[in-house]
């Protein structure tokens, strides 16, 4: 009986992108290798119009058995099945070996359930993982992005609702923003007294620009350290060459000069960045705010908070309080789940169970249309304020501000 070898799980990069299962000698690794290869290549170009999204090669000691998965399977079989036989008779002489040739036009598709028009298929699966459905605990689900979602319950019921937050928390709409990718500031921290910053970069890269944590971060320092006021307005008696202001009276905060990392132009944050910032997160406060009230609760209820998203590994949950991102309760609360929809994406491939769970879950899951919601834009424009207009409602970042 031979030995299974798996290329993918030795690693070798050329094939990583699909799987080979040899039930052969490993002894003759580095044939397999090679005629792997060469069927591959043949049927990528023998079979073009075909539509192959996946090759997959099965082998024993005497025979080679290909799987073709294919959206056009007509192209392959031919009149009569003769393209088939064309090509396994090509493929048994470009190897010499005995080869069957099996074509998969029958693969199911399964498109995770949608709740709503902006609530769609991975809230439901982030949900199937976060395991809400199952909790005793009151759990606020919260995927930022720029359509951020959220989501609040427990086992007994699950209300939902979506917010316009923009792309600011992937650095859209910030004039030197971009995603979290080598070179993207992460992290600032600004001395009081000179108001020059240290930076930290994903990487360790010079800097190139700002991510959606870098701009929690520096919006947060900046008004620890006077540079903003609540209103996210720079203060205009500031005498700093970090800070100026262009013939228009619209203020700049500078990050990083040209000059100190060759760059073409000053990495900077401006008024309007800010403005747009503090939108953002506004809509996801007010959101959260906004879906627990229509139970007649508020925060105080909460158990736990689960932040998924791209951004939710790298976000300072203390700065996100400070700025009214995220309600000011116990930081034990906070947890990070990743990336939610994928996880739930497994869970449903490999599980019938959870596959018709995550229905379920979109059956039962009650969405709230925020643009109706009577109270919403007015919660809203008091969320467009650092941290709130009503600062009572942020106790540790009033003793912050104000103490």
């Amino acid at each position: 009986m031979g030995q299974k070898v798996h290329p993918t799980g030795a690693r070798v990069g050329i094939i990583k992108d699909w799987n080979s299962k040899w039930y052969a000698d490993s002894r003759n690794f580095a044939d397999y290798l090679i005629e792997d290869q060469k069927i591959r290549k043949f049927l990528k170009k023998k079979l073009y119009a075909a539509g192959i999204s996946k090759i997959e090669i099965e082998r024993t000691a005497k025979m080679v058995k290909v799987n073709l998965c294919t959206a056009k399977p007509g192209i392959v079989i031919g009149k009569g099945g003769a393209g088939a036989e064309s090509v396994r008779t090509e493929l048994a002489k470009l190897i010499g070996k005995d080869v069957r040739l099996n074509i998969n036009d029958s693969a199911q598709v399964f498109l995770s359930p949608s709740v709503a028009s902006y609530l769609g298929g991975d809230i439901t699966a982030g949900v199937l993982s976060s395991g809400i459905w199952s909790s005793e605990e009151n759990v606020l689900f919260i995927d930022l992005g720029t359509n951020g979602e959220i989501v609040f319950g427990n086992k007994d019921y699950m209300m939902s609702c979506a917010c316009s937050a923009g792309p600011a928390f992937e650095g859209g709409g910030i004039s030197c923003g971009m995603r979290a990718s080598n070179g993207a500031i992460e992290k600032v921290k600004i001395d009081e007294k000179t108001l020059n910053p240290t930076l930290t970069t994903i990487g360790d890269a010079d800097p190139i620009g700002i991510c959606g944590s870098g701009i929690i971060d520096l919006i947060c320092q900046m008004i620890l350290t006077g540079i903003i006021d609540r209103r996210g307005k720079i203060h205009r008696d500031i005498d700093n060459r970090r800070i100026r202001f262009n013939e228009y009276e619209m203020g700049e905060y500078v990050l990083a000069f040209k000059e100190e990392y060759n760059l073409e132009q000053d990495i900077t944050v401006n008024e309007v960045d800010i403005d747009n910032f503090i939108k953002a997160k506004g809509a996801i406060y007010s959101g959260a705010s906004v879906l627990i009230e229509s139970l007649g609760m508020d925060f105080s209820v909460i158990d736990k908070v689960y932040i998924a998203g791209g951004i939710g590994n790298n976000l300072n949950i203390e700065n996100s309080i400070l700025i009214g991102l995220l309600p000011d309760i116990d930081r034990e609360k906070f947890q990070y789940i990743g990336n939610s929809s994928l996880i739930g994406s497994y869970l449903t491939l490999l599980s019938d169970e959870a596959k018709a769970k995550l229905e379920e879950i979109g059956e039962v899951m009650t969405y709230v249309e925020l643009s109706v919601y009577p109270t919403y834009m007015d919660e809203f424009i008091s969320c467009c304020f650092l941290p709130h207009t009503n600062i009572d409602a942020f106790p540790s970042v009033k003793a912050i501000l104000e103490g």
